[in-house]
């Protein structure tokens, strides 16, 4: 009899919140673990969050999934949850990728449970409290070796890496007595490392793999399709290069998520070729310094204090010369544009923050933009793969079972050939049956 079993707390149609448990006998695994979907939706950016119990705060906001065992005694006290201290589990957590609807509740795991990353993941999360992204709690993190699987009781999971758009990105390969998983994280094929995916393609079809948990970002539903560009890193940064080349007296200011370090740098260089010197605010700065070497000269952090600083610029020395200038413009940053006339600068959105139009404060972008005159140009290049190419890396692993997840229309992404898909529910717990490999739901 089977005593694999898999549950699925978040991200299963909604973009982002995935948190899946794999568990055998009295060892369970979780990957990944960002803010679920539905909670965020609660927290209107107002909320102040206190310091002494911000897990249970998350709990309570539905931002964290109420799982028993993995959190610390003080932030379930008085719920109905079994702390990590009570819990006789052995557990551990996986996390594939550093973006905030994947990794941004990590930190409120128990420190007792171990939180395994990359390693390009754990150098970025040393750095990432330059950003004001973190959420006040600290802990340690173990490394993940690429290819080389941890055994964790019965389970055995191996990182294999996957393209996105942030360094360190990787699927995970999970072994139990009863089935041979792959869970592909995010991933594009229009990236410049695609022959990592179909690296990992071969990788998975000579494990064996069964079940393929296989994100579907860029399925749509019909009556809100989005097409999904296949615009590469290259493309964007041909389009930088374009917009600087074309508007030599003007400022261009560029939107780009700061976590995306290989895009960031390629625009660094695009910059100095084009003579101009980058210019970020100070968090910035101090987030992308370690990654920068050669371009180290061309960057300038925006010094708003009014007193000179050494490498630094003020607003007033970019609004003097302002076709000497890229700036590496943040959202929080709006109002600082009221420095600029439409005439004297242009605005490129790169994937930054905002995204996209399911983000309230890209309406609030879009629409300052326009009332101020300035232009704004979309060219960005998209972290997860179009729908055909989806398909066809499906096809090639060719599984007995797919589990479409992190979509709003997962249903739009079609199992192999003759072989089965499953729609999972949302904490409902699934039981691998091996007869002709499926889930089914477990009998309460």
């Amino acid at each position: 009899m089977s005593q694999t079993t898999v549950m699925f707390y978040g991200g299963t149609n909604t973009i982002g919140g995935t948190i899946i448990e794999v568990a055998y006998q009295n060892h369970r695994l979780l990957f990944d673990f960002g803010y679920l979907a539905s909670g965020i939706k609660v927290a209107n950016g107002t909320i102040k969050y206190a310091k002494n119990n911000r897990v249970r705060e998350f709990l309570s906001l539905g931002l964290v999934p109420a799982i028993d065992g993995l959190y610390q005694s003080k932030a379930v006290y008085g719920t109905r949850l079994r702390s990590a201290e009570e819990d006789d589990r052995e557990t551990i957590v996986c996390v594939s990728h550093l973006h905030l609807d994947h990794s941004g509740a990590m930190d409120c795991v128990s420190p007792t449970i171990p939180v395994y990353l990359t390693r390009e993941s754990i150098e970025m999360k040393q750095t990432l409290h330059w950003l004001s992204e973190s959420d006040g709690l600290r802990r340690e993190y173990a490394l993940l070796p690429y290819f080389q699987p941890l055994q964790h009781g019965e389970i055995s999971i191996e990182a294999v890496p996957m393209d996105h758009d942030i360094p360190g990105a990787c699927g995970f390969l999970i072994r139990t007595p009863d089935t041979t998983m792959f869970y592909t994280g995010d991933f594009r094929l229009h990236g410049r490392h695609a022959e990592k995916v179909w690296q990992a393609v071969e990788h998975v079809r000579e494990a064996g793999v069964d079940c393929l948990i296989c994100e579907a970002t860029s399925c749509f539903p019909d009556e809100g399709t989005k097409e999904f560009s296949e615009r590469s890193e290259e493309d964007v940064v041909s389009a930088l290069d374009s917009h600087l080349r074309n508007n030599a007296e003007r400022l261009v200011a560029i939107n780009l998520y700061e976590r995306n370090v290989e895009r960031f740098l390629s625009c660094l260089a695009c910059a100095e070729q084009n003579g101009r010197q980058a210019v970020v605010d100070a968090q910035v700065y101090a987030f992308i310094a370690p990654y920068v070497t050669s371009q180290t000269q061309s960057l300038l952090w925006l010094n708003l204090t009014g007193e000179h600083h050494q490498g630094a610029v003020t607003i007033e020395e970019m609004k003097q010369a302002p076709g000497q200038y890229v700036w590496f413009h943040r959202y929080e940053d709006l109002l600082l544009l009221v420095n600029f006339t439409g005439p004297t600068i242009t605005y490129l959105h790169a994937n930054g923050v905002p995204l996209g139009a399911y983000d309230p404060r890209y309406d609030v972008l879009q629409t300052y933009l326009h009332k101020n005159g300035i232009m704004f140009t979309s060219i960005g290049s998209s972290g997860h793969a179009t729908p055909s190419a989806l398909q066809d890396f499906v096809n090639r692993i060719n599984p007995d079972l797919l589990i479409p997840i992190h979509s709003l229309a997962p249903e739009k992404l079609q199992a192999a050939p003759a072989k089965k898909r499953l729609l999972p529910k949302e904490q409902q717990r699934y039981t691998v049956r091996k007869a002709d490999f499926s889930l089914e739901a477990a009998k309460v």
